[in-house]
């Protein structure tokens, strides 16, 4: 498998405590080892907010809303792309609790798993430590 990806992210800090992002990416991917040698375009995208010194300086909350990789093209025909669209929502809140500790607790969910509406939600707690020397 050779994939060509390409991808872009921009932020803008609106103000001293409230940033904007988000980013947008393409793939090219394309099965080498296969006779016809088939290929697919792939596309994912994400929005993030976050806002920081919530709750105390140096902690930060953040949102995601994105789409998880989708095909939108391939040379297979319509019946091999995802007719339908997964989301990507999450929520988490950075604590740092010393200048080398934090702790980042969250949830994610995804509706349409692998961009089939018949699948259900997934639902994924996270708690992330970060150690900084």
């Amino acid at each position: 498998m050779t994939a060509n990806s390409f991808g872009a992210e921009a932020a803008w800090q609106i103000n001293q405590s409230i940033t904007l992002g988000g980013r947008v990416g393409f793939i090219h991917a394309k099965a080498e080892d296969l006779t016809a040698t088939p290929n697919a375009f792939i596309s994912t995208w994400a929005l993030l907010l976050s806002i920081e010194d919530i709750g105390q300086e140096d902690s930060f909350a953040g949102f995601v809303v994105g789409q998880p990789p989708k095909v939108i093209d391939n040379s297979f025909g319509d019946t091999f792309e995802d007719e339908d669209t997964s989301l990507h929502l999450e929520a988490f809140y950075h604590l740092q609790i010393t200048d080398n500790l934090a702790i980042t607790p969250g949830l994610f969910v995804i509706t349409n798993p692998e961009n089939n509406n018949s699948n259900d939600k997934i639902y994924v707690g996270t708690v992330r430590t970060t150690f900084t020397f």
